[in-house]
């Protein structure tokens, strides 16, 4: 989930595997740490019992701005007006970096770059409610978000900082994993476009639930989800 990679190698998986006896490595040059930017309503959420992942990054152009740099590198297509809103975002974060990103040429024909890809806006809140007894202490309609654990991409920190030294084509960088209500609003204010949450403890009541999840992000947008869920 760390970066671009993800949503690049859906699109060509059936090209990376014809192909990879051709595939070049190169870098081309960036002036953000973030590449690409999705916007929030556009999420997919799946739920395996304690287990939910959400993926706002699809092979959908709607709703997606990236640099100049990288949709030439990625070959995509977009319009003078999404390459602007991509800068007002960058202006926005005070995001101006230098730095040379790796990409892998597949078979001549698609590049795979590995950049970092952010939403347009923070998380302000998350909310996880059931409509059934979880446990002793979580009875219907109390917040689980006590024993939740958050995974996601987090720029805020770096953002505007020095990244000598920071091994920002890692596909590691930025990512963070810990308990939700430990996260600040720093840590959430730039991140990526996948996610996932954990439930860390099973329920000792009842076994069917229906959970609401509830992000709010900074600018006001909100995503609402109902999951159906067996433990």
């Amino acid at each position: 989930m760390k970066n671009l990679i993800k949503l690049l190698s859906v699109a060509v998986a059936a090209i990376a595997v014809a192909c990879s006896t051709n595939d070049t490595d190169n870098t081309f040059q960036s002036y953000h740490l973030i590449d690409s930017y999705y916007e929030t309503q556009n999420a997919v959420v799946q739920a395996n019992r304690n287990i939910i992942e959400i993926t706002f990054a699809t092979n959908n152009l709607k709703g997606a701005y990236h640099s100049r740099e990288y949709a030439k590198i990625a070959g995509i297509n977009q319009s003078d007006k999404s390459a602007e809103r991509f800068l007002e975002l960058a202006e926005a974060n005070n995001d101006f970096h230098n730095w040379q990103v790796p990409y892998t040429t597949v078979g001549g024909t698609f590049s795979r770059a590995y950049s970092n890809a952010a939403l347009v806006s923070g998380i302000a809140n998350i909310e996880l409610t059931s409509d059934a007894d979880y446990d002793e202490t979580h009875p219907r309609g109390t917040s689980l978000t006590n024993m939740v654990t958050l995974l996601i991409d987090s720029y805020g920190e770096h953002i505007g900082t020095d990244l000598t030294g920071k091994d920002t084509a890692s596909n590691l960088f930025g990512e963070k994993k810990k308990s939700l209500n430990s996260y600040t609003q720093q840590e959430l204010k730039v991140v990526g476009p996948w996610m996932t949450i954990y439930i860390d403890k099973l329920p000792t009541l009842a076994i069917k639930h229906n959970l609401k999840l509830t992000i709010t992000f900074n600018n006001g947008d909100k995503l609402e989800k109902n999951l159906s869920v067996s433990f």
